[in-house]
C-alpha cells in the first residue's frame, strides 16, 4: 500500500479500527485456512479497503467461491506446488530440472487446465 493510501486509511478510521473489527483475529484464522505458503503470505499482506470498488469485486468473487463451494464443484484445492525455485532454476542456461520437478509442473498446469475448464463451462455460475 502506498504512503497516500495509509494516510488516507489513518485520517479515515480510528486507530481502534482494527480492534473493533478483530481484524488480526480474522487474518490468524484465514492464515491458518490456507494450504501453502504462498497463500499465507498473501493473507498476511490483507488489509481493510475504503476503496468501494475493490470492495465489491472482492464481494462478488467471494459469493461465487462460496457458490462453487455449496455447489459442491469439483474445485482443485490441493496439488499446487510453489513452483518459484523450480522457475528461477529454469533461467540458467543449460539446467536441467529433476523428474520430480517436472512432475510438479505437469500437476499444477493440470490443476490450472481443470480449473479453466469449470469455469468455462459454467461461466453463467461464475462470471468473473
Amino acid at each position: 500500500m502506498s504512503e497516500i493510501q495509509t494516510d488516507m486509511l489513518v485520517e479515515l478510521y480510528p486507530d481502534s479500527l482494527y480492534d473493533k473489527l478483530e481484524f488480526a483475529d480474522m487474518i490468524h484464522w484465514l492464515e491458518e485456512q490456507c494450504l501453502g505458503h504462498k497463500s499465507k503470505l498473501k493473507i498476511l499482506g490483507l488489509y481493510p479497503s475504503h476503496n468501494l470498488e475493490y470492495i465489491e469485486n472482492q464481494l462478488v468473487e467471494v459469493d461465487e467461491f462460496k457458490l462453487l463451494l455449496n455447489n459442491k464443484e469439483n474445485f482443485p484445492a490441493e496439488g499446487f506446488f510453489d513452483l518459484d525455485e523450480i522457475l528461477e532454476r529454469l533461467k540458467i542456461t543449460n539446467s536441467v530440472l529433476s523428474l520430480e520437478q517436472v512432475w510438479k509442473i505437469y500437476f499444477v498446469l493440470l490443476n490450472v487446465v481443470v480449473i479453466q475448464k469449470l469455469f468455462k463451462k459454467k461461466k453463467e455460475l461464475y462470471p468473473t
